[in-house]
């Protein structure tokens, strides 16, 4: 799965999804889709910067995107924005197979060989006066409107490793022929199902916060369609009846102290509670984790629930599942805002799908440089010989921009120096 495999299989993809055209169009729909995942492959600050590029980055662009066209930032935004946004949630499912046929899941199993996908919710596009008719709208008190877009997104997680692996995007706005706005509890309903077709046979624990732990979800995640495994977040103030059981039963509760030098954990954990009090039926395990910093003395508490049956051989790996939801604030919305990719940036919004198939192709664009990181020993040196992530990105568009190559993996190649460059000045 080298990054220039991945292209073109991409690029196939895309052509396969191709519609039948009119005699006289001339822009591919597939063309423009490859013109927007480039764009945030190369890191680009803008579709019309790309745009403009277009030309004098025409060798590089055939050879590592297979992109054979070069069209205006409005074509690329109105082919993008026509095509239905489910086309592209479908191509998470061929790279998550590729990860399992090349062993790279396995690595991930943790509890009793299940994946974690926490699965979390961030704003990408917010404005005063841009909008479509998918956008969510907030209404404030000085009589103004904000529109906005929010996604929520699926991420494969480890507690042992760095690199996460998106698996589902699900945009938080407005559906087709409904007037008010979406909400986060209603667009996991969507996006859970579309996790289990990526990865049909694999075991899977759902991690998330508060707002997943009620009745409704956790019966919605146990049904045999989706047959998933949970570790939420709780609050007292949203929870409480959980709380109430385990103040009663805590002198009963099994507990567990471990000391370092720095720190001193102490988890406690009881079994089989009652939900809350109109979902007797569904029994939760309780589980909290307790942490003294010894340096600053500070004191954080972590308060979990879970389905899986908690033990004195478990419950440590329980809670740090249940940390590792942070991985997809911290790995994947912080670099996707911060390290190039620009998440928050307004890279088009159109009218039908556009700011949403835009988010899609970012999220594969994360997905394909996280796989390299992973696997590709030469990505890693490369990235580590420029010291940060926006520093390498830098220098991968510079050589994109000035070198003719034939594969991405030879500008890791000449960064990693493993490639030397002659410069011969003609005059």
């Amino acid at each position: 799965m080298i990054i220039d495999e991945l292209f073109l299989d991409l690029k196939t993809r895309f052509d396969a999804q191709e519609p039948i055209r009119s005699n006289n169009s001339t822009y591919s729909y597939s063309n423009a889709l490859m013109c927007g995942f480039a764009l945030f492959s190369v890191k680009d600050s803008s579709l019309l910067k790309f745009t403009k590029e277009l030309k004098t980055r025409e060798n590089n662009l055939k050879s590592i995107y297979h992109i054979n066209q070069s069209p205006s930032d409005t074509t690329v935004r109105r082919l993008v924005d026509e095509v239905p946004t489910e086309s592209l949630k479908a191509l998470f499912k061929p790279y998550a197979t590729k990860l399992d046929n090349e062993g790279i899941l396995d690595q991930y199993e943790y509890i009793n060989d299940h994946l974690l996908i926490p699965i979390d919710g961030t704003q990408y596009f917010a404005s005063k006066t841009t909008n479509c008719d998918n956008c969510s709208i907030k209404n404030h008190k000085d009589g103004t409107v904000t529109y906005h877009h929010n996604a929520l997104a699926a991420v494969i997680v480890s507690p042992k490793h760095q690199e996460v692996f998106p698996i589902g995007l699900e945009d938080i706005s407005k559906q087709d022929g409904t007037t008010k706005n979406d909400c986060e509890l209603a667009a996991v309903q969507r996006l859970v199902p579309n996790i289990r077709k990526a990865l049909p046979n694999k075991k899977i624990i759902i991690g998330g916060d508060a707002l997943y732990a009620n009745g409704p979800f956790i019966r919605f995640l146990q049904k045999p369609e989706q047959d998933m495994r949970f570790i939420f977040s709780v609050k007292e103030g949203s929870q409480g009846y959980l709380f109430i059981q385990a103040k009663r039963l805590e002198e009963k509760m099994k507990t567990f102290t471990h000391k370092t030098k720095k720190k001193t954990q102490i988890i406690k954990y009881a079994n089989k509670l009652m939900l809350n009090g109109t979902n007797h039926d569904i029994l939760a395990n309780y589980i909290q984790l307790e942490e003294h910093d010894l340096n600053t003395g500070k004191v954080k508490i972590f308060n979990w629930i879970t389905d899986i049956p908690i033990n004195s051989k478990n419950y440590s790996k329980i809670t740090k599942a249940g940390r590792a939801r942070w991985k997809i604030e911290n790995e994947a919305f912080n670099t996707l805002k911060n390290q190039g990719y620009q998440f928050e940036h307004n890279f088009g919004h159109g009218e039908k799908y556009l700011s949403a198939n835009f988010a899609l192709l970012m999220m594969l664009a994360f997905l394909f440089d996280q796989i390299q990181q992973r696997i590709n020993v030469v990505f890693r040196r490369a990235a580590g010989i420029a010291g940060s992530k926006i520093a390498f990105w830098e220098k991968v568009r510079q050589l994109f921009d000035l070198v003719e190559v034939d594969s991405m993996q030879t500008i890791y190649k000449i960064i990693a120096k493993d490639i030397k460059l002659k410069i011969q000045l003609i005059v």
